[in-house]
């Protein structure tokens, strides 16, 4: 192991970097908790561009774990998993909405939907709701 990997996990392991994800989660799902239909135009701004501000924030968060835990160790943990494919999916989401494809696509709902889960997240900081 190189001692800048080592950085890498005391970074990601250290509490306040873990209570700074978990804000970030809360957040996240409280922004797409205030989108509606035929919402205001700089709603549907603000909350696009905490989108991409919170999905660059979990896509580092799974950058900086792969590094620390090495590809391997990252995906022998089910969290990691999970994380990773929101992750993934929320990437996609994000390419199809600069894509154009913002109406088009029926699959865009369930995307959101599925980064909802993970409020899940949360059971990982939380041991009393396991």
């Amino acid at each position: 192991c190189s001692a800048g990997r080592q950085c890498v996990q005391l970074l990601v392991e250290h509490k306040y970097f873990q209570q700074g994800i978990l804000l970030a989660i809360l957040i996240n799902t409280l922004s797409m908790g205030i989108e509606y239909h035929n919402q205001p135009e700089e709603l549907t701004v603000i909350v696009e561009t905490s989108n991409i501000i919170f999905s660059a924030i979990f896509a580092c968060e799974m950058l900086l774990k792969v590094i620390a835990e090495g590809p391997f160790g990252y995906i022998s943990n089910g969290f990691n998993v999970f994380d990773g494919i929101i992750v993934i999916l929320s990437v996609i989401e994000l390419g199809q909405t600069f894509m154009g494809d913002r109406e088009g696509s029926s699959g865009l709902s369930v995307l959101r939907t599925f980064r909802l889960l993970r409020i899940l997240k949360l059971v990982r900081f939380m041991p009393n709701l396991r």
